[in-house]
């Protein structure tokens, strides 16, 4: 295994999940479905046993004891939470000003003979009433799906199509399978789906966007990953603050593996300001030192691999052609980081605000801890 994937956690993102909107009640469940893993829909007659085969007696029910002017949409939004949800699709847990990304889990049906349809009517008042916005109010739904948290953001950072998806909709549970490719970038902001990596991050600057420092970062990034058998496409919603996101068609399975490294270096790049570690602080310049001496550590690991396979195979690998070899890994970092001078990324990262869409894929201070001991000035 390359000795960098322990550090770096990169989604591989199925292309047969399904990506769902559910809202909240007026928040009034929001911080409850989240704190208790689990998301939940109304109409508490409607279940699992009975939503096929009583279909025309549902609805009677629906327009009976609920005020419900379209019982068949009522019912279908259940059979879709029933039914057409599914193990590992997303779904948006819609609140005032938050939004909760999540892994839908396993459907299961609440066993409290205190939630019927008289509780849910009773709660849908005081919803109403704004009496949520002061008391508690217990979900009072019978119907619940398993949750697996996947990362919250601010709505006010959303990409604005997303956004305006969202807010165009007051539908309680809906299908957001047009926006697959902004949710993943804002759940993940680095994932793979097939032969594409995505790569997204967020420029929060709320000045208006320095064209030169957009360029330097988008050249930087194109500059790393320009390799052979790699399209390269971009894509902005060029707001301030703004996504940019970058997407890599590869060929080959070990694209992602190669590319590890660079993968780092924008991070921490883009990080910037101290990394604690268990000795010191790191400033950029000292983290991308301290990397380099990693980097260099996993070169020579290849080359004396490479040494050993020359031994045990008695291929004609001559001496001249192994420090050549060596040669041209040095130069690699170095000339990555001259590029970065060249392009003023730092300054450009600094003025655009600049971060990732997800910190959590990249484990920077880890990596840190555990190589800082294993380092010495001779690899």
């Amino acid at each position: 295994m390359n000795e960098l994937e322990e550090y770096i956690h990169i989604p591989k993102i199925s292309k047969n999940i399904n990506f769902w909107m559910l809202r909240t009640k007026r928040s009034a469940f929001y911080y409850e479905y989240i704190t208790k893993g689990y998301i939940a829909i109304g109409w508490n007659i409607v279940l699992k046993n009975n939503i096929n085969n009583e279909e025309d007696r549902l609805k009677n029910k629906l327009e009976e004891l609920y005020p419900e002017k379209h019982p068949k949409t009522s019912l279908n939004k259940c059979h879709k939470f029933i039914f057409d949800l599914k193990e590992n699709d997303i779904v948006l847990i819609i609140g005032d000003y938050e939004i909760t990304f999540a892994k839908v889990g396993k459907y299961y049906e609440e066993s409290n003979s205190n939630l019927n349809y008289i509780s849910e009517l009773e709660a849908h008042k005081q919803i109403e009433n704004n009496l949520h916005k002061t008391n508690d109010i217990l979900c009072p739904y019978v119907k619940r799906r398993k949750i697996e948290i996947i990362g919250k953001t601010n709505i006010y950072a959303l990409n604005p199509y997303l956004s305006k998806a969202i807010y165009s909709n007051h539908h309680s549970l809906s299908s957001l399978n047009d926006y697959a490719e902004l949710i993943l970038n804002a759940c993940y902001g680095i994932y793979v789906v097939g032969n594409k990596l995505s790569l997204t991050f967020h420029i929060d600057s709320e000045e208006k966007i320095d064209a030169i420092s957009f360029s330097n970062f988008t050249s930087y990034l194109i500059y790393l990953f320009n390799k052979e058998n790699t399209d390269i496409n971009l894509t902005t919603a060029l707001n301030s603050p703004g996504d940019i996101s970058f997407q890599f068609i590869f060929d080959g399975l070990t694209f992602i593996k190669d590319n590890l490294l660079y993968i780092l270096v924008i991070y921490i790049m883009i990080f910037g300001g101290k990394i604690k570690s268990k000795k010191t602080n790191f400033e950029i310049t000292g983290l991308l030192w301290h990397i380099k001496k990693i980097y260099k550590k996993i070169k020579y690991k290849e080359i004396n691999e490479l040494k050993y396979e020359n031994e045990k195979t008695k291929q004609k690998i001559t001496k001249k052609e192994l420090e050549i070899k060596e040669l041209e890994l040095n130069k690699e970092f170095d000339q990555m980081i001259k590029k970065a001078d060249e392009l003023q990324l730092l300054d450009s990262v600094q003025k655009l605000n600049v971060r990732p869409a997800n910190s959590n894929i990249i484990q920077i201070e880890k990596f840190i801890q555990d190589n800082e001991d294993n380092t010495d000035d001779n690899t």
